[in-house]
């Protein structure tokens, strides 16, 4: 396999019915290579609590002003449809 996207998340926990992605980042690779990249900070709808911010390193002020998932969805799923771009 030449061609794949490696996604890494951020949550403020482990359940999937209670807790939040509050990163998003994405490596393109092509041939080897990283041709592009995505990385995106999310505002939760709840606060991060201490113990996620010392793990992740991710504050409730670095997220304070960061779009919704529901506003990121789309940006993402526009990234893994890209091909052969090149960000600098």
């Amino acid at each position: 396999m030449s061609d794949y996207c490696v996604l890494d998340t951020e949550t403020t926990g482990l359940s999937v019915y209670y807790d939040e992605v509050i990163e998003i980042g994405i490596l393109k690779v092509r041939s080897g290579d990283v041709t592009d990249r995505y990385e995106q900070l999310i505002r939760p709808k709840y606060e991060i609590d201490g113990f996620i911010t010392s793990l992740t390193g991710i504050t409730n002020e670095m997220v304070a002003d960061k779009p919704p998932i529901e506003d990121v969805k789309g940006d993402v799923l526009a990234f893994f449809g890209k091909r052969h771009h090149r960000r600098s």
